[in-house]
């Protein structure tokens, strides 16, 4: 039965995203080249914030600590997001 429920699991988690890459992302070569591509550079991003909350000394496991980092990390990705969309134009 676990093998059952897996992909059950799998298969309701994953429906819509695998629903919009068949119906939409898929029709056009080009598109599945853009969303590779913008998933390395999240990744990318999620990488350097990863490396430079690491390389600091350790937070204190208090709420504010958490939120400031979660700010932190939101606002790298979007300055990211925003030198690769002012990088084409």
């Amino acid at each position: 039965m676990s093998f059952l429920s897996f992909f059950g699991n799998a298969l309701l988690g994953l429906g819509p995203i695998l629903a919009v890459a068949v119906l939409h992302v898929g029709r056009k070569s080009f598109l599945i080249l853009v969303t590779l591509f913008s998933t390395v550079w999240y990744l990318l991003a999620l990488l350097l914030v990863g490396a430079l909350l690491r390389g600091g000394t350790p937070l204190p496991a208090t709420p504010s600590a958490y939120a400031g980092s979660v700010v932190f990390a939101v606002v790298v990705q979007e300055c990211f997001r925003c030198v690769h969309l002012h990088s084409r134009t």
